[in-house]
């Protein structure tokens, strides 16, 4: 009988993710379960950098269709289908996208980013015995190990910003200068 304290399942209120997690892995302690939580988010952070990245260079040169409410529309559905199709690749996928790009920029940054992959892999895909989940010499599951991770995380976002930057400051110009030319009744051509 549910008193209005348990889900459907039987699961206390406000407690369902706690309860499934120990019942799911009885063996991993609140520190182990906050790694992972700390190796997922970071992760997630990275791969939104790429995303961003990747979207700016595949919409920079795009034509758009006029400026009318309708035309807006169909530059919104295209935008939101080729956001929609980098959200379905792997992160290995995108980072060989744009992998050469990204050692240009930063020579070594691309190893960098399939280290931090291969970590969010290893710990997702199975293999999370505390021995071997190693970043940078370091075992995820120890304070230094996990700092170290987040630390490269927050490290390679900053860098995926700068870069992304880069590329949305050519476009920001170019906007400017056409908006200019607008008002000037020039052809931007």
């Amino acid at each position: 009988m549910n008193n209005g304290e348990e889900t459907e399942l039987g699961f206390t209120r406000g407690k369902v993710a706690r309860e499934l997690r120990q019942a799911l892995y009885k063996d991993f302690t609140e520190k182990e379960v906050e790694t992972i939580a700390v190796v997922l988010l970071s992760h997630l952070l990275v791969e939104d950098g790429l995303d961003k990245v990747i979207f700016t260079l595949l919409s920079y040169d795009l034509p758009l269709f006029g400026s009318t409410e309708r035309d807006n529309k169909i530059n919104d559905e295209m935008n939101n289908a080729i956001w929609q199709n980098i959200q379905r690749m792997s992160f290995i996928r995108k980072l060989e996208m744009i992998k050469p790009a990204l050692e240009r920029f930063t020579e070594g940054f691309s190893k960098m980013l399939s280290d931090i992959n291969r970590v969010r892999n290893d710990i997702f895909h199975g293999r999370i015995s505390k021995n071997s989940v190693i970043f940078k010499r370091r075992s995820i599951w120890d304070e230094n190990g996990i700092e170290k991770y987040f630390e490269s995380c927050q490290d390679a976002y900053g860098r995926l910003l700068a870069f992304y930057s880069m590329i949305d400051s050519n476009r920001a110009v170019r906007e400017k200068w056409a908006e200019k030319l607008k008002k000037l009744e020039e052809p931007l051509y």
